[in-house]
């Protein structure tokens, strides 16, 4: 298994099982936004849990519809490398803002800071916020596969 891999497995399992209350769940035209507040959440884990929420943002991210990229590609995986070149630290939190990459419509935010407070703000992704709340909280299960 490469170093990439390792890390790539290693960020996900950390980033699941964590207690997560969601506090508002509000639908647009075209928009999902939730908040939450995982309390308890050790700085060690802020990381972690955004790189799940962007994990699962991107892998379930469709092509984009307006045009057709030799990009695009059904099978591909959202890398430690992704994550860091999309991070960034504003008004006390860690923000990852996700347009199109890699010829997916991606167009999720995601913010969290030390205190616990998570946002997650989509547009064209239906409700999927909700389910990948329900990743962090170790509802739904990944599991390694080998390859």
């Amino acid at each position: 298994m490469t170093a990439e891999k390792a890390t790539t497995l290693r960020l996900l399992k950390e980033g699941m099982g964590k207690t997560v209350q969601v506090l508002e769940s509000k639908k647009g035209e075209g928009t999902h936004e939730l908040r939450a507040y995982v309390p308890d959440l050790p700085e060690s884990s802020v990381i972690p849990v955004l790189f799940l929420v962007t994990s699962l943002a991107f892998l379930e991210a469709g092509p984009e519809r307006d045009s057709f990229s030799d990009e695009y590609a059904e099978i591909d995986g959202w890398t430690p490398a992704d994550f860091l070149s999309h991070l960034r630290f504003e008004d006390g939190e860690l923000k990852v803002s996700l347009g199109r990459i890699r010829g997916r419509s991606v167009f999720t935010q995601v913010s969290l800071s030390y205190l616990g407070n998570l946002t997650i703000r989509t547009s064209g992704r239906g409700q999927s916020a909700t389910r990948w709340v329900a990743y962090v909280q170790g509802r739904s299960h990944l599991q390694e596969v080998s390859v």
